[in-house]
């Protein structure tokens, strides 16, 4: 039979055989059980596309139609409940159902049955929104009618309603009062003048230590005199409107600490007149020392976990920089006792310091860092100090130097947690391969060898280590210096690093080129916007190359050679520099190599400004200083954004 004039129908419609089976589907049924018309006449059921809990359960029961099973339930609509099954599972729904005869020759064993079903879900469901919308209505309707009452008693009781209102201003006044009172930020405004006004928060007088009514903002906080003008200059700029205000503002104070150590940070909005013109900067000042804190916190733990790793991948390099982190503090207690200060070598002390400061950045111990930072500045102090203020700076030096002390013995605490005592006793495990061991034990039991033979291959095993044992801490150091700054850095390629020598004699040398590194990521790698336009790669390039040459009279040479692919030095910055401290004219006729190997003078740094990092013209000398003690040379060759490359070379003696 043909059922193809069911397809434009929208009710949903299923035909079935005797065995419940669906022989057609149109496409509204498809659409009810969310599957196609294709698969459910594949033979599928009624059953597994749909179920009824009703009268009209028997269409998907185990059982065979019949005329006489299904005659009580043909030929009108009924109001049913069923579940429908697809990919999300069983949907409840609601709706009407109508079972059709398909012909009216159905026998008493074989009937086509066609089910058609509306689905009513949606109309119940807009049936109960209108009904609740007209409730909510109804609701207003009574409540305007409510209000219209109640503004006729406001009509003939004005005046006492009135007084009323004005009794609940003032008590909303008082409630928002005692709310702003509450809260734990200062607000306050400051007119165009600078002057604070009177209105302001309790909170005020507890985060700025004072009441700010009637005095200037800049008064207020603690930002310092020397830039009171630059404050008053940026409140004036904000009243004159001549840059937007979102922009301005950002130049103003954004934080500071008060009279007694906590941190404030600074907020500002415009308020304004009915006429739009600005009329008074309202302040917000919130206390966040707990969270600054805490966030300190984060990063000390932080630090601390990168120097468990960086020291347990060289143990043996620590432990000397600890050995020299002591030594140095007895050098200086024993120069404070015994020496006038007149006959100090400052730059030999300066140097001692920085270079002790650089070592400690490299293995992030913070605490060091920071101290070896302190000792520096009042030791810039001493250097430009008046007689009459040297007394008071080389106190507060001691003090410094006592920080350090106490900090230092922290770290060793800190330290024996994971190195055990050793790193008190500065005792060094050396790894050594098996294999060695083995053909040294078998040398040992030969009949004949030498004494000379055996003490040459005990020494080279267990005395000997590669190079670039003793640099690769550098490239970590470098990479995690060059993302503080914003730019790339490729891992430091070390060549020719399984050179295996004797180095006890190079380790202070060795220590000191931190600052070479440093100074090759501050000075000369560029950002990776700077080396693009540059046709450079966004990453920079730092090579490390070793030698060990023999020369003419046979005597040997260790060759440290480090090279950069960053802007070069500036020898226009140090040429300028130079002019400071000699005679222009004499500077002027050097060459650019001559002025460059000038960067390893006390005090030279193109750094605009002294920070952690560069900036007091040290870690050059300091490098230079060590490679004399050796004996040695270094040589130093630029070309503007190509790089810089510096050639160590030291005598060199096996043990």
């Amino acid at each position: 039979m043909d059922f193809s004039f069911y397809d434009n129908i929208l009710d949903a419609i299923f035909v079935l055989d005797r065995d419940k089976k669906i022989i057609y589907s149109n496409e509204a049924s498809s659409i009810l059980v969310g599957i196609s018309q294709k698969r459910m006449q594949k033979g599928r059921h009624l059953k597994d596309v749909i179920t009824f809990d009703n009268e009209f359960s028997y269409l998907t029961d185990e059982s065979t139609l019949t005329a006489e099973g299904v005659a009580n339930s043909l030929n009108s609509y009924k109001e049913i409940s069923f579940k429908t099954q697809n990919s999300i599972g069983l949907v409840e729904r609601k709706g009407l159902i109508l079972v059709q005869r398909c012909d009216v020759s159905c026998s008493s064993n074989i009937c086509n049955l066609s089910v058609i079903i509306r689905e009513m879900t949606l109309e119940e469901n807009l049936h109960s929104k209108y009904k609740a919308e007209l409730e909510k209505k109804e609701m207003v309707i009574e409540q305007l009618q409510q209000a219209q009452v109640e503004l006729k008693n406001y009509s003939t009781n004005l005046e006492k309603m009135v007084e009323q209102r004005t009794a609940e201003l003032k008590s909303i006044n008082s409630f928002l009062n005692a709310m702003i009172n509450s809260l734990e930020q200062g607000l306050l405004v400051f007119d165009k003048d600078g002057n604070c006004l009177p209105i302001y928060t309790k909170a005020c007088e507890r985060i700025f230590n004072l009441s700010p009514a009637g005095k200037k903002f800049w008064d207020v906080i603690n930002i310092g005199k020397e830039r009171i003008s630059e404050i008053e200059f940026w409140s004036k700029g904000l009243f004159k409107s001549m840059i937007p205000f979102i922009d301005f503002v950002k130049l103003g104070p954004t934080n500071f600490y008060n009279s007694v150590g906590r941190y404030i940070e600074l907020d500002y909005f415009p308020m304004k007149d009915e006429f739009g013109k600005l009329s008074g900067i309202v302040t917000v000042a919130t206390d966040k020392t707990e969270e600054l804190n805490a966030k300190n916190s984060a990063n000390r733990e932080h630090k601390f976990a990168q120097m468990i790793i960086k020291v347990t991948k060289n143990r043996e390099q620590f432990f000397q920089f600890i050995f020299d982190c002591k030594k140095m503090v007895e050098w200086l207690t024993d120069l404070f006792d015994k020496a006038n200060v007149g006959t100090w070598d400052l730059g030999h002390v300066f140097r001692q310091v920085h270079s002790i400061k650089g070592m400690a950045a490299m293995y992030s111990v913070a605490k060091l860092e920071a101290t070896g930072h302190k000792l520096e500045n009042h030791l810039s102090q001493i250097r430009e100090s008046a007689e009459s203020t040297l007394l008071a700076n080389l106190t507060k030096l001691r003090v410094e130097l006592e920080n350090f002390h106490q900090a230092l013995l922290s770290t060793i605490e800190e330290c024996k947690a994971f190195l055990g005592d050793s790193i008190e006793t500065g005792e060094v495990s050396v790894e050594v391969r098996k294999r060695d061991i083995v053909d040294y034990s078998a040398k040992l039991l030969m009949p004949n060898i030498g004494q000379d033979l055996l003490k040459k291959s005990f020494d080279e095993i267990f005395l000997y280590s590669a190079i670039d044992k003793y640099f690769t801490q550098y490239s970590t150091m470098a990479c995690e210096l060059a993302e503080a700054q914003d730019k790339k850095l490729k891992a430091i390629k070390f060549n020719n690093g399984d050179i295996r020598i004797y180095a006890d004699p190079f380790r202070e040398i060795f220590g000191v080129m931190v600052h070479l590194f440093r100074n090759a990521v501050y000075h000369g790698i560029e950002t990776p916007e700077i080396r693009s336009a540059q046709g450079k790669e966004e990453e920079g390039a730092i090579v490390v190359n070793f030698l060990l040459e023999t020369v003419q009279n046979g005597d040997e040479k260790l060759r440290v050679i480090v090279s950069d692919d960053g802007q070069g030095i500036d020898t226009k910055k140090v040429r300028e520099k130079l002019k400071q401290g000699m005679s222009p004219s004499v500077v002027d006729k050097m060459g650019d190599d001559e002025v460059n190997y000038h960067i390893f003078d006390m005090g030279i740094s193109t750094a605009e400004q002294v920070n952690v990092i560069a900036g007091r013209g040290v870690g050059m000398s300091a490098v230079l200083s060590e490679v004399k003690k050796l004996g040695g040379e270094i040589r130093v060759s630029s070309r503007q954004n190509l790089g810089t490359t510096f050639d160590i070379v030291l005598p060199y003696k096996k043990k």
